[in-house]
């Protein structure tokens, strides 16, 4: 037997008109960028200027001495020399600054100031660390570019071997050097035996991951850094697919590095190889950083519209202090740009 049922009128209560019941509940987690590892930072000559009153470095060059034969019966021969300088200026005085209004921290379940001052101090460590690498571009210019291994294959062992045998002619010390390559580069480097077994490396395959390290050949750690480093065709992208900066030491780049060349500097900045990685090879007094101002924070309520601007400062140089000090690897790695 069939019954007509009535179709109501009206509407239900249904999502739309239930929404004012409905709390919105945030979690306490915060979803950051992901960040790399800061490596080239960490292998340099640090000069001590924290404080100190003005804007130039000057460290005397003291050049080598000869030996001569010992004549009997006759005087010896004073060596006369004019030294030279070193300078560097301390010249990059940089900022990441933000307001946060009364109300929406009042309305927030987090510390809005604490979570965006953490942002900006690690963008400062990164300009940092961005305006080192782009000194490799000073180093591709060294000397006529003899300070550079370019190669239309990947990273390779015999790639490696030619970077020291470079720095092993200018003498520079084995004990602190430092190979840091870009995450594609990595990659090949793990398909070579002579990288992945004891018998060459000296040392675990898998050293410290976490820090950035991922083993060592010859005894010289190999450290992977996420800002190294790909030489695009305009530009820009640091071997990464994120939204990328500017690549260090292309031209039109923020990280340009800048280089005041006397007379006893023979580089100036050099264009990279675009669309290949560049490594490097280095010993740590190849670059010189000078912090005058560690990353430091101002804050200050603005009582006309009720809200916080704080503003994260630092202020440092950095320039090649042993140019001879480093090799640029250039290498075309297959991989995500």
């Amino acid at each position: 037997m069939a019954y007509n049922v009535k179709a109501p009128t009206g509407q239900p209560f249904g999502v739309a008109e239930t929404a004012a019941f409905r709390p919105e509940i945030w979690s306490t987690d915060i979803m950051r960028y992901r960040r790399s590892n800061l490596i080239a930072a960490n292998f340099t000559k640090k000069i001590s200027f924290v404080g100190k009153a003005g804007d130039r470095i000057r460290l005397p060059r003291v050049g080598k001495l000869g030996v001569r034969s010992m004549v009997p019966g006759n005087p010896v021969e004073l060596q006369s020399r004019t030294e030279t300088e070193w300078y560097m200026y301390i010249d990059r005085y940089m900022e990441s600054s933000f307001a946060v209004q009364d109300i929406a921290q009042k309305q927030a379940n987090q510390d809005l100031r604490r979570i965006y001052t953490e942002e900006a101090g690690r963008a400062l460590a990164e300009d940092i660390e961005n305006f080192i690498l782009g000194m490799r571009a000073a180093v591709v210019g060294y000397n006529g570019g003899s300070n550079h291994v370019s190669n239309n294959a990947t990273l390779s062992f015999a790639h490696i071997l030619s970077a020291h045998l470079i720095l092993d002619k200018a003498r520079v010390p084995r004990e602190g050097r430092v190979l840091i390559v870009s995450p594609s580069q990595a990659a090949s480097l793990f398909a070579e035996d002579k990288l992945i077994k004891m018998d060459y490396t000296g040392d675990k395959p898998i050293a410290d991951i976490r820090s950035g390290r991922i083993g060592s050949v010859l005894g010289t750690p190999i450290y992977v850094s996420n800002h190294i480093l790909y030489n695009s065709t305009t530009g820009y992208k640091n071997g990464d697919t994120g939204s990328g900066q500017p690549t260090p030491g292309m031209t039109n780049s923020p990280y340009w590095p800048t280089q005041y060349v006397d007379a006893q500097d023979s580089y100036t900045p050099s264009t990279l190889t675009a669309g290949y990685y560049s490594a490097l090879l280095v010993h740590p007094e190849w670059c010189a950083l000078a912090m005058q101002k560690n990353p430091s924070v101002d804050a200050d309520w603005i009582v006309d519209y009720q809200e916080y601007h704080v503003v994260n400062t630092q202020l440092y140089g950095a320039k090649l202090y042993r140019p001879d000090h480093a090799v640029v690897i250039s290498s075309d790695d297959d991989g995500l740009v």
